[in-house]
């Protein structure tokens, strides 16, 4: 397979993401949530509110998260697979993972001290917070490997 036509795989990867990412952040988890906290809030709307806005900013990362696998597309599109560029941008992927990873941790912990969320919510979210770890290592190790590749294909340019 080529490049361009790896990239573009990729590409289309970055936009399936991005759009099932909006589904998910805009219909599926409103529509899950507004069925838990009518059963068991005693202030539904406040608490629907809460999640929500708790949900929807840990959507941000993800997204940045993207962004960077996007510059990193447009690099192997453009023959540049081992590079500087993408060790760094694979190492922001890993930073913004870890940065969301502690931030959704956090909150849904928050939340249960405070009564808007339930325990067995708390224990199926710490799943996510798994994949996120997953993610984070992944794109850290991966950075470094990519950051190696970058010095052995610069010493041998330099090389005559």
């Amino acid at each position: 397979m080529k490049q361009s036509s790896l990239a573009k795989w990729l590409k289309l990867i970055t936009i399936g993401l991005a759009l099932a990412g909006a589904v998910i952040y805009l219909v599926l988890i409103p529509m899950m949530i507004q069925t838990w906290v009518n059963i068991w809030a005693a202030n539904p709307t406040f608490v629907m509110v809460l999640w929500l806005a708790f949900l929807w900013l840990s959507g941000v990362p993800c997204y940045i998260s993207l962004f960077y696998f996007w510059k990193i597309c447009v690099q192997i599109e453009n023959d540049n697979s081992f590079s500087y560029v993408n060790a760094t941008s694979l190492k922001q992927i890993s930073k913004w993972m870890i940065i969301d990873t502690v931030f959704f941790f956090s909150v849904n912990v928050i939340y249960v001290f405070v009564g808007i969320s339930r325990p067995e919510i708390a224990i199926m979210t710490l799943f996510i917070d798994f994949a996120g770890v997953a993610v984070a290592v992944a794109a850290i190790t991966l950075a470094h490997l990519v950051y190696k590749a970058a010095d052995m294909s610069e010493e041998n340019r330099l090389t005559i």
